[in-house]
């Protein structure tokens, strides 16, 4: 699973640098903070997905589920506010980082469903 988890943050970082190149070559919203937001994500999610692999099986799968989107937006959030301060490079910023952020997570969630198809999940035998 480890491999699928790689592949999927591979794929999802690939597709980044493409829309990051239309965004400097053709809409002229050059930011050299770009290579950073990648390399974040890249992390982050890495790290994430690992954490979600490990507890699978664990009972309180979709609550980790629903925290660790809150987590991930809340800071995604913050990361935007904070470059909010320096306003002469915001809205090309938050247009490389909001998109990362977007094909981040739809492979972030293909590779949910990876995983949830391979580990259905069972009823506790008092909810049967």
């Amino acid at each position: 699973m480890l491999l699928k988890n790689i592949f999927y943050i591979l794929i999802s970082a690939i597709f980044s640098v493409g829309c990051s190149f239309v965004f400097v070559g053709y809409l002229s919203l050059n930011n050299y903070f770009w290579p950073f937001s990648i390399g974040y994500f890249i992390l982050l999610f890495f790290i994430i997905n690992v954490f979600y692999t490990f507890k699978i099986e664990s009972e309180e799968f979709t609550q980790l589920l629903v925290g660790g989107f809150i987590v991930k937006l809340l800071l995604a959030l913050i990361i935007i506010l904070v470059f909010s301060i320096r306003k002469t490079d915001y809205l090309s910023f938050a247009l490389h980082f909001i998109s990362h952020y977007i094909l981040f997570t739809i492979f972030e969630i293909r590779y949910l469903l990876l995983l949830i198809r391979k580990y259905p999940f069972k009823p506790r035998p008092h909810e049967k």
